[in-house]
């Protein structure tokens, strides 16, 4: 069964498109360890934010480079959503700042 959406690559795989999908998984993972440890606070989170909207429209203009900038419905535009989505989260939905004395004051 095939849904309304296209596949993310059409040609035949390649040894090098493979090593460029294992790059960019090895990538994924790195980003998820530094989403997971990091306290995303009002102060880095907006560098954080910035850098999951600079990937979010990069990956969109690549989806539509790749289709001579016309709308094909494919995976890419799912992960565009979900940078999207994680940089309006770090962007808004920050911890507060702890400063030295209130940390200080919880021991």
């Amino acid at each position: 069964l095939r849904g309304p959406q296209k596949p993310m690559f059409d040609p035949p795989a390649t040894p090098e498109s493979l090593a460029l999908i294992r790059f960019a998984g090895g990538l994924f993972m790195f980003m998820f360890w530094v989403l997971f440890s990091v306290r995303w606070n009002t102060v880095n989170g907006k560098a954080g934010a910035l850098g999951m909207a600079i990937i979010a429209g990069n990956t969109v203009h690549m989806a539509l480079a790749r289709d001579k900038n016309e709308f094909v419905p494919r995976g890419w535009y799912v992960l565009a959503g979900v940078f999207a989505l994680a940089a309006l989260h770090l962007a808004f939905n920050a911890n507060p700042v702890i400063k030295a004395a209130e940390s200080s004051k919880k021991k």
